[in-house]
């Protein structure tokens, strides 16, 4: 599971296992919840994994992702992560020998509210007003 703020950086893993001794990673593939066709793919089948060629689904996420295969593990990073990015995403990792593994990641997207409520204490005897923060997520869930 990965929490990521509404407009903030959301990181979703994809670590490559593959069952072959010294096979390599090459095509990743992200799909959300149960689609069929991607919404993002990483293809380095003409070099080192370093290397691959990007492509991302333009409405379903735009050119707000970005695979980076330099962290530990690899991951889909989302920049800037918004409230309808929240759901299911699956990663296939397929292989030189090796049959393909899966990875399921569910995001959840927290908005943050600034409100203003009275105190009932005797705060609101005197007069004055308090703040606080609410985290919700988008079902309205109150963090």
């Amino acid at each position: 599971m990965v929490w990521a703020l509404n407009g903030g950086r959301a990181e979703l893993p994809c670590a490559p296992d593959p069952r072959v001794a010294k096979d390599s990673p090459q095509i990743v593939l992200w799909y959300r919840a149960s689609n069929t066709t991607p919404v993002y793919s990483y293809d380095a089948r003409s070099g080192e994994f370093e290397d691959g060629e990007r492509w991302t689904d333009g409405e379903a996420l735009g050119k707000r992702a970005y695979f980076s295969v330099l962290t530990e593990p690899p991951v889909l990073v989302l920049d800037p992560a918004h409230a309808r990015d929240e759901g299911v995403y699956k990663c296939r990792v397929d292989y030189r020998y090796s049959s393909s593994t899966y990875r399921v990641v569910n995001l959840t997207i927290v908005a943050i509210e600034r409100k203003e409520e009275k105190r009932r204490s005797r705060t609101r005897a005197q007069g004055q007003k308090g703040s606080h923060t609410l985290c919700t997520n988008r079902a309205g869930i109150t963090l």
